[in-house]
């Protein structure tokens, strides 16, 4: 008998999620459970996937299958098909050892939620609506908000996730003070780096790794400014005294670029007059060049030596910032 075709990604993974569970069920000799989630990403992208829930393990991430459901949709792959994917997919997930439980656990782990463990990442509000409203953020002026991150460093690499509401309601900080001190550790944690492009270029042909700090070079037309992980690096011009110093180095003022969520580009603000024409480059380049989810913003902004902030280049109202 002909499977009648799904209609829509919900009941496309509502479906083939709990085919695949009993195939999983009968191999693992365990109870297995996969739900439909929905979850709001960095710049709202809305992913669609099923997470699994196996008898005595602890809960495994998020699995998307948006592309699948795109393949199936288009013809060009059948359901059973689907089905098998979805189940490969979590058995190759059973057998990853996982270096940390995730973030229901993780309430009441003080190791975890210690402050030495906070860093942040930037985002643009305008991009970020529905994002923004699950996750406590400060906007930090220009159209951008910062988010608190606890992050864990190790042999096995690093593991981010963004803070809740629930947290924020049971620790003694309130959103502005927590990501202030967020700012504070990632300068100590994830500290950032600022080296001319020329530079750059040499030490990735070295296969060697910038050295931490602001580094000007006389005579650089641009400089790329990002943290130490190169992780959500872009937030480094915001972190406390960064920007000041940056205009220090350069013994004036300068454009920033965002060039992606990890880095911004430094220019020199004698090196360039035309505020529209950079504003335009970054916009086609986010447009042809950047994936969706790595866009960080098309503004630019600008360092006012005089005044000690940051400020758009071609501002709309109500968006400059005062970061020293």
């Amino acid at each position: 008998m002909r499977r009648k075709k799904v209609e829509g990604i919900r009941e496309f993974l509502e479906q083939a999620g709990e085919a695949a569970q009993e195939m999983i069920s009968d191999v693992t000799g365990r109870e297995t459970t996969l739900s439909y989630a929905r979850v709001v990403k960095v710049n709202d992208m809305m992913l669609n996937g099923l997470q699994m829930s196996i008898e005595g393990m602890d809960a495994m991430p998020v699995i998307y299958f948006d592309p699948l459901y795109e393949e199936y949709e288009n013809g060009e792959v059948a359901f059973h098909f689907a089905v098998a994917e979805i189940y490969r997919a979590f058995m190759q997930s059973i057998d990853v050892e996982l270096p940390y439980k995730y973030p229901d656990d993780y309430m009441d782990d003080s190791d975890i939620y210690d402050e030495k463990n906070m860093s942040v990442r930037l985002l643009e509000i305008d991009r970020n609506v529905e994002y923004l409203k699950e996750h406590p953020f400060k906007d930090v002026g220009c159209g951008f908000a910062a988010v608190c991150d606890i992050v864990k460093f190790d042999e096995t690499g690093s593991w981010r996730s963004p803070i809740s509401h629930e947290f924020v309601e049971k620790s003694e900080y309130d959103v502005d003070e927590l990501i202030d001190r967020a700012l504070e550790n990632a300068m100590i944690m994830d500290p950032p780096v600022m080296i001319s492009m020329e530079e750059m270029m040499e030490l990735l042909y070295r296969h060697e790794e910038e050295p931490e700090g602001i580094h000007v070079c006389p005579g650089a037309v641009s400089y790329v400014l990002t943290n130490k992980s190169k992780h959500y690096g872009a937030a480094a011009l915001f972190y406390p005294g960064v920007a000041q110093e940056i205009a220090e180095e350069l013994q004036g003022g300068f454009y920033a670029l965002p060039s992606s969520l990890s880095e911004f580009i430094i220019l020199p603000a004698v090196k360039c007059d035309d505020m529209r024409k950079l504003e335009m480059i970054v916009r086609k380049v986010n447009r042809n060049t950047v994936p969706e989810e790595e866009i960080l913003s098309d503004r630019v902004l600008i360092y006012d030596a005089e005044e000690q902030r940051l400020k758009e280049a071609c501002p709309k109202e109500g968006n400059a910032a005062s970061v020293g």
